[in-house]
């Protein structure tokens, strides 16, 4: 009898060992199993890093944000407004009306000065980018040159030639520009943005049903998506005489 009862504890003893070295390989395995797939996955920190760095210049993930409600243009308008939330048409013409009153109201003139109210243009009328001698690969300038912006909108007048071919041009933020020889190897340019409310402008065009192509339209303000300063427009303005003078804005919002 007695035995038996060791053999049965013998028995015991020998399964629960194998049980747990059974249990002790199969985690082991798996371990190492999952070990592996890790490895497979992993990138070198590296690239991870490289990676991670360039998904934060994604729009709306931790970089530079997508233009819209949470762009800059519309915290702007809406710092404008509060508390309200918008900015109604009839404060924007109380305001603009002020800014004209405000504007006669000035009080001192100096005689070798311009006119109180009026301005008077210094130049340079070329923007142009100058030789450097700092150059690099990432800033290369040969020699000097005349540079530009971007630019919104073009018209050209459907009377061009060789000889006479006037063109209207608006730069993002620099107001409205004419040329009546755009077709010479270095044209010739006139600003014409002073009397409108503001110097952004988006759009220009000439009347088809003016004959003489005096009749012109800007849109003020740029409305491209962007980050560089894109702004609401005051309205449109209207020239019958080529963009000399111009009355406006027409209309409301």
């Amino acid at each position: 009898m007695k035995l038996t009862r060791r053999h049965s504890v013998l028995v015991g003893v020998v399964i629960l060992a194998l049980l747990v070295a059974g249990l002790g390989a199969i985690v082991l395995t798996r371990g190492e199993h999952e070990s592996e797939q890790a490895g497979g996955d992993e990138m070198p920190s590296a690239l991870a890093g490289h990676l991670e760095h360039l998904r934060e210049a994604i729009p709306g993930n931790g970089g530079e944000s997508a233009e819209g409600p949470g762009g800059a243009a519309q915290d702007e308008f809406q710092a404008l407004a509060y508390p309200a939330k918008t900015v109604t048409l009839d404060k924007v013409n109380r305001s603009q009306n002020a800014f004209r009153n405000a504007r006669g109201r000035s009080a001192n003139k100096v005689a070798s000065l311009a006119p109180v109210g009026t301005w008077q243009q210094l130049g340079p009328s070329q923007a142009e980018y100058p030789f450097s001698p700092l150059r690099n690969a990432g800033n290369y300038v040969p020699n000097k040159y005349i540079a530009g912006g971007r630019t919104t909108s073009v018209a050209i007048n459907n009377t061009c030639t060789v000889a006479s071919c006037r063109l209207y041009a608006t730069p993002a933020g620099g107001g409205v520009w004419r040329t009546d020889n755009a077709l010479a190897t270095t044209p010739s340019w006139t600003y014409l943005g002073g009397p409108l409310g503001i110097n952004a402008a988006g759009t220009v065009s000439i009347d088809p049903n003016d004959a003489t192509g005096n009749t012109v339209y800007v849109g003020t303000g740029e409305p491209n998506v962007c980050a560089s300063g894109c702004v609401a427009g005051v309205g449109l303005y209207k020239s019958i005489d080529g963009g000399d003078t111009w009355t406006g804005p027409l209309g409301g919002a």
